[in-house]
């Protein structure tokens, strides 16, 4: 067993411009490829505001609705292989809160790339 226990350490990666959430702005690198950020910038901006549409309101009843939205997708339990005795049994165990926004950002967007309709444009 390791006796010194390496710490990541978490780096602060700020607020967005526009709403001013570190959650957007998390979106907003997970949704970045190939480093072009100000894309991935108008893509979310664009589906906040068909949120901010759908339900009226201002931007801050928009970041409401997908926060309430993002709450739905978080795991709170997953499964994990433990080997006991002979056998491999799953197991469940609670997930770190870094590892369920990482886990609801992933899904989400996996869902948005499978969809076969744009709804943008």
């Amino acid at each position: 067993m390791p006796r010194n226990v390496k710490r990541i350490k978490q780096h602060d990666i700020g607020v967005d411009d526009r709403f001013s959430s570190p959650i957007l702005q998390k979106l907003i690198n997970v949704v970045m490829n190939g480093g072009k950020k100000s894309i991935a910038r108008k893509i979310v901006y664009d589906a906040m505001d068909m949120i901010v549409a759908t339900v009226g309101g201002d931007d801050q009843k928009g970041l409401d609705v997908f926060e309430k939205a993002l709450a739905k997708i978080i795991p709170h339990v997953e499964v994990r292989s433990r080997r006991v005795g002979g056998g491999v049994y799953q197991v469940p165990v609670q997930v770190n809160d870094n590892r369920k926004q990482s886990l609801a950002f992933r899904w989400l967007l996996k869902a948005a790339k499978s969809r076969g309709d744009k709804t943008m444009g």
